[in-house]
């Protein structure tokens, strides 16, 4: 059973949990690949959370989760539930983990506190890229600003050329008056939202994705996601693309023909992974796809290899 409407805690039913022994009240550092499975909670951490989930209060119209969460029984979450998780109830219970009683405790220079900082810069970066445009912050002060090295720079400056071929490299000076100058600054972004369903990353599982280019659908792997004012001084979200050669796409006078038309059959990709990179500006990204990395050799493949499936339906039917 899945909650859609808030309107009380986060879970609605109470659900004894045992988790076998007291939390420690340690004051060590945090071991991080001391959790479960090498992992970064521990499972009285998990525990702690799960406890604490119960006590969360949502106002009618936030989505609640189900009763059983974390059971195979439950289900996947809806992308509201997704939401309704980072955007409020792991915030409310997050801090706690890790401070509890000790505020004065927390430093910056620990394990816990590296923590801490990532996991709140990750959580508020989702919540504000998916929220309304007009609520973030001005990029141009983002203390994360960065300077590009020189081979992102000119990838840059060559998708900028391309559509205005009167925007100048800010190094080749004297610029005339009123140039339409590139400047070298991007602001680099971990995750980016496009809509409720769509969510890029620089890491798995959502960095592989379909995009379109010259009304031609291409498909790539994402490097780097970079939030870079033009040159009408106006903040542009683009992604640094690895793209996938499709190596075998439908063709019946192909010697692989057979294997080519499974292949299409399957509403899959089997490609090379490029090792250029291209820019490619988010609206252009139509879906994810899920995909595994092929070993050495494998399809007549020597190295990089990758066999893909559009997670989009109407993206499948493109594949030709």
């Amino acid at each position: 059973m899945v909650y859609e409407e808030g309107g009380g805690n986060a879970i609605d039913d109470d659900v004894d949990v045992d988790n076998g022994s007291e939390l420690s009240e340690s004051e060590l550092d945090v071991d991080l690949e001391g959790g479960w499975d090498g992992g970064l909670l521990s499972k009285e951490d998990i525990f702690f959370f799960w406890n604490h989930l119960k006590d969360v209060v949502l106002p009618t119209g936030i989505p609640r989760m189900p009763p059983n969460l974390g059971d195979a029984k439950a289900g996947s979450l809806t992308a509201s539930q997704w939401h309704s998780l980072f955007a409020f109830s792991i915030l409310l219970i997050i801090v706690e983990l890790y401070v509890a009683d000790e505020v004065e405790q927390l430093k910056n220079d620990t394990n816990r506190g590296r923590i801490l900082l990532n996991m709140t810069n990750l959580l508020i970066d989702d919540v504000m890229n998916s929220s309304d445009p007009r609520t973030k912050k001005d990029p141009s002060k983002s203390r994360y600003r960065i300077k590009l090295d020189i081979r992102e720079y000119e990838i840059l400056l060559n998708f900028s050329q391309g559509r205005n071929n009167q925007i100048r490299d800010y190094r080749k000076m004297p610029h005339p008056p009123n140039a339409l100058v590139l400047q070298p600054y991007a602001i680099p972004r971990s995750t980016w939202r496009i809509s409720q369903k769509l969510l890029l990353s620089v890491m798995k599982p959502h960095n592989c994705v379909l995009y379109k280019h010259d009304g031609k659908t291409k498909y790539g792997i994402i490097r780097q996601i970079y939030e870079f004012e033009n040159v009408k001084q106006k903040w542009q979200m683009v992604c640094l693309v690895s793209p996938i050669n499709n190596l075998y796409p439908k063709d019946l006078e192909s010697p692989s023909c057979f294997f080519r038309y499974i292949i299409f059959l399957l509403k899959c990709v089997v490609g090379k992974i490029d090792k250029d990179h291209v820019i490619v500006p988010t609206e252009s990204i139509v879906c994810v796809a899920a995909y595994r990395l092929l070993p050495p050799d494998v399809f007549g493949i020597k190295d990089n290899g990758i066999i893909l499936r559009p997670y989009d339906y109407n993206s499948q039917l493109d594949i030709v």
